[in-house]
């Protein structure tokens, strides 16, 4: 139980990582539709770890 607790956690630190490093990259280039998209997908992949996370 505990893993699978710590690597949702690991997930959702990627996660984040990837937003953060994926908006400063669109902020440099100054593609703010890029950022929206990016968005949507991380949206969508939060929700399906979450569901994925629910399942343990």
């Amino acid at each position: 139980m505990l893993g699978e607790n710590h690597h949702v956690q690991a997930i959702r630190l990627s996660h984040r990582w990837q937003l953060d490093y994926g908006r400063s990259l669109c902020h440099y280039y100054g593609l703010y539709g890029y950022e929206q998209r990016f968005k949507s997908l991380f949206f969508l992949q939060k929700a399906s770890v979450s569901i994925v996370s629910q399942q343990f």
